[in-house]
This record gives C-alpha cells, structure tokens and sequence, in this order.
C-alpha cells in the first residue's frame, strides 16, 4: 500500500545561495544605517533580508509516496543499514571473512524481518472483528493486488463512439443473447 504526500520545502542549494548574495549585495541598506531609533533600523534590516530571503528561497511542493509497511520497526531500520554498510564493506575488501559474516547477518536479517511481519499480521487478526475481511486485505496487500476500478468506459456501436453505460450494457447484452 502506498500513501503520498505533499511536501512543502524552501530550495535551497549552492545555486541559489549565491543567488542570495548576490541579491543582498544589489540590495540599498541606507535605510538601515540611517537613523537613531534601534528598533526601527532592525526592523529596516529585517524587512529587506527577509524580503530578498522569500524571493530567493521560494517554497516548492513536492508529491512524495512512500509504501506503508507498518511491521518494519526501528531496530529493522537499524539492521538493514548496518547490512548496508557490511555490503559496502565486503564489496571493497573481497575478504571471505567479511564476506562469510555478511551472508550470516543477512540471513538473520531476513527471519527477523519474516517473525516481525508474522507477528504483525497476527496481531492484526487477533483484534480484528470481521477475520475474513482482515485475511483478504492482507493478502492483497502482500501480493499487491487492488481493486481494478477501470471499465468500459465508451465503446463504438454501430460505427458511433457511444460513453453511456446503460446504452454499452444493452449493446453487450443484445450481442450475447
């Protein structure tokens, strides 16, 4: 199952950093250093960065999707990036050893990751209050197969494109029969 997101986040990168600069050196900050009042200078001096700052660092909104496997716990997370870095190791070193000790780690990896994922779905069945529904939502979901919501949606009868669901049945229905 996959849940999307949309992510609002400023972009800021080495390009538009100097950018930035170059747009507060453009700047005129004769309202800023003219003046006896504190708080009227900082304030001049807050509204131009924060006015060049909003201009050059845009917000930007990103989809982000992301797959839902709520069994995975934080010590998997964990696990799966020191497998990570024991790969990355081995691939270097070409050591039997490490190479040994990474097939070793990968295999207990993959079992717990197997019992956290049954006790999961366990549970999940254990509470549930309608278990057959539970068990195909499961196993659609472990096989990720969803619901097909496509149909015909028009057809051409008698050289004509027709969308009318009820005209499509009856054309359907008048070929069948």
């Amino acid at each position: 199952m996959s849940i999307s997101h949309c992510l609002t986040r400023r972009i800021i990168n080495d390009s538009t950093i100097l950018e930035f600069q170059l747009n507060l050196s453009y700047e005129s900050w004769e309202n800023v250093f003219n003046g006896d009042d504190v708080d009227n200078i900082f304030n001049n001096f807050l509204n131009t960065y924060l006015r060049t700052f909003y201009h050059t660092f845009p917000f930007a909104r990103r989809q982000h999707t992301y797959y839902n496997k709520p069994w995975i716990t934080p010590g998997i997370i964990i696990s799966n990036q020191h497998k990570r870095n024991l790969y990355i190791h081995c691939r270097s070193t070409k050591d039997s050893k490490s190479n040994n000790h990474y097939k070793k780690y990968s295999r207990i990896l993959s079992d717990v990751t197997k019992i956290a994922k049954k006790r999961f779905y366990n549970k999940l069945l254990l509470t549930s209050n309608n278990k057959s529904k539970t068990a195909w939502h499961i196993i659609k979901s472990e096989t990720n197969k969803t619901k097909c919501k496509h149909g015909i949606s028009s057809i051409e009868i008698e050289e004509k494109i027709c969308n009318d669901h009820l005209d499509i049945a009856k054309a359907f229905n008048t070929y069948f029969t």
